[in-house]
Formats: structure tokens, sequence, C-alpha cells
């Protein structure tokens, strides 16, 4: 089976929006050092946008269950896991969810360090999703769409972004650097994002927020250009993480995928929305994949997402669709 060892990127965004203090998103970015059953965080972290210390949480554990289930406890808190989810099955990428009543809805992501890459690393078409909350007016924003990178430093994109269930279409043009271990530094035009890129530049994930008002994260997957995809790409077990804004909530979930590779699919997740833990529920619903493995995705009829997978069907990542009054939210999968 897998094994969680060693230093990954490590990027978590999640917030509340229920009762008390006004609302908030905290996004992280940093390392994840895992040795042995034991987990240290090092990360910089911003609220709202805003930048705070640097933080380093000790003290922590994780458990690698069979079929890679990965769990993470705080025991100075409780012994129960306070995030759950999944490793693939090189034990390079995780994706996990908070699941402990009272903690905030929140989704962390890990990709094993590695290499010492320079800009050329990252070169062609990628799909995207993202998602960041602005308290400047309250918008609660997700996007899916794609980013075209030069090899050089430069790129730009086309997305779709969902501003709470109304229609945006961004045309960005940016910079990258890439340097030890794979980090990457992501900058839109406006807000500067900070994780990792794969060793075989398969997949990234970024975290933070420069912006002095914008707290985010967003996934990138290498598209497939030469054909040959399709439904059956997405095949074996995949753990999913989701992050979701209902109007006056914040809505994170975990759970188990399993396609059919023909286009339908079933999931038992549990929910967390805004502290309030809800049990796992069984959902189905059906999905597409074109040939170079752009992919939409519903359930019971209702558009999710589209987005796109892997050309091996490893990873495949979703952002909810413009307008149509849907929430803003985002899945990642990560085959088991």
């Amino acid at each position: 089976g897998p094994a969680f060892e060693g230093a990954y990127h490590y990027v978590a965004l999640g917030g509340r929006d229920a009762d008390g203090p006004a609302e908030y998103a905290i996004a992280r970015y940093g390392t994840a050092l895992a040795a042995g059953g034991d987990l240290t965080l090092d990360f910089r972290w911003t609220e709202n946008g805003d930048p705070n210390p640097p933080v380093t949480q000790s003290g922590l554990r994780y458990d690698l269950g069979s079929g890679g289930l990965l769990q993470w406890v705080r025991p100075t808190f409780s012994s129960a896991p306070y995030a759950e989810g999944g490793l693939d099955r090189a034990g390079r990428l995780g994706v996990l969810a908070t699941t402990f009543e009272t903690a905030d809805p929140e989704v962390s992501l890990v990709l094993r360090r590695g290499g010492d890459p320079d800009e050329s690393a990252l070169v062609g078409p990628y799909y995207l999703v993202a998602w960041t909350y602005d308290p400047d007016g309250g918008r609660h924003l997700s996007a899916s769409g794609s980013c075209q990178f030069d090899g050089t430093g430069g790129w730009e994109g086309m997305w779709s972004i969902n501003e709470d269930g109304g229609s945006i279409i961004r045309r960005p043009i940016g910079w990258y650097t890439l340097g030890t271990g794979g980090e990457l530094v992501l900058n839109d035009g406006s807000t500067t994002l900070v994780g990792g890129l794969a060793a075989d530049g398969r997949v990234a994930i970024l975290g933070g927020g420069s912006n002095p008002s914008v707290s985010g994260f967003a996934v990138l997957v290498r598209q497939h250009t030469v054909g040959g995809l399709g439904d059956r790409t997405l095949s074996g077990r995949y753990a999913v993480a989701t992050l979701q804004y209902t109007p006056g909530a914040y809505l994170s979930t975990i759970g188990i995928l399993d396609p059919d590779g023909a286009g339908g699919w079933s999931m038992t997740a549990e929910a967390l929305v805004d502290g309030t833990w809800l049990p796992p529920a069984t959902t189905s619903g059906d999905y597409e994949i074109s040939d170079v493995g752009a992919m939409n995705l519903h359930r019971g009829g209702s558009w999710v997402g589209d987005g796109g997978v892997s050309s091996d069907g490893g990873v495949a990542i979703l952002g909810s669709p413009m307008g149509g009054g849907l929430d803003p939210r985002v899945w990642v999968l990560v085959r088991l």
C-alpha cells in the first residue's frame, strides 16, 4: 500500500459563517512533515486575505489505513480524527476534509515535495479549479477553466467564475516561479498563491492569498492533448473532498466515490456544516469525460461542476458552473 512519509506541500482552505463573530475564511500554505505516525505542519496563513505570522503545529498524529484511507488527529484536543480523507497509491497526493464536530469546514491537500525544477517544468495546458472568499462585499467565488503555461514564467487563462450564483468570464494573464522541492508561486495579476508542483508535472496545489482581501486555494491538473480518454478513464475508488458555500454557511464533505467506468457513480460522504457534523449519506449521478479529459458531473440530475481529469485517471477536479443560482463549490478526487 501507499506510504505517507517525508515532506509534502500543504495547502488548506476553510471558513465559517454561522453565528458568533463575523464571517471569515482561512487559507494555509506550507509544509507537512510525516514520519512514523507523527505529523508536523509548518505553514503561513491568511484570514480574509490578511497575512499572519508563520505557525508550526507539532504533536499531531496520522493514521494510514488499508486502501489509502488517511486520518489526522490532534491528541491534545481529542483522540478522534479531526480530518479524514485518502492518499493515492504512490503516496504522492492526498486530500482530506475536517470531520470533527465544532471544527470549521475545511479542505486540505498534500503533495510530495521533490526535485529542483525551473519554470520549464510547467508548460502547456492545465485544467484549473479554484475557490476564494473576498470579504469586500462578502463575495464567494469558485472557478473552473484552463491555464496555458509558456515554460518561461508566464501564463494566461480562460475561467468561468461562479460568484454567489452569478456569472463571470475572466481571462487572466500572470506569472509564476518554480523552486526547490517543486515550490510553485503563481500570480494572476492581483493575487499570489503559493504551493507546489508534482515532480512529474501532473498536478499542482496552491493556497494563501497576498491580495489584502482574498483567501483562496487552487488545483491544477495537466491536460491530455492527444485524445483517447473517455468515461472509462475514471476507474477504481476515489477519496473526494468538497468545499461549498451555501448562503449563510460553509460546507465541507469527505467521502468515497465509486465510478462504474461508463458514466455512472455513487458516493458515500459525511459533511460538516459550520461546525455541525452530518452522518454519512449515499448519493449517485452521472459523469462525462471527453477524449482530452474535460469532465462534467451531475448528481440526481443537477449539475455539480465541470473541470478535468488527468490522463491516468488518478486525479480529477471540478468547479461549479457559471450562474444558474448554483452555490460556489469545488470537488477534488484522488484515486486510492
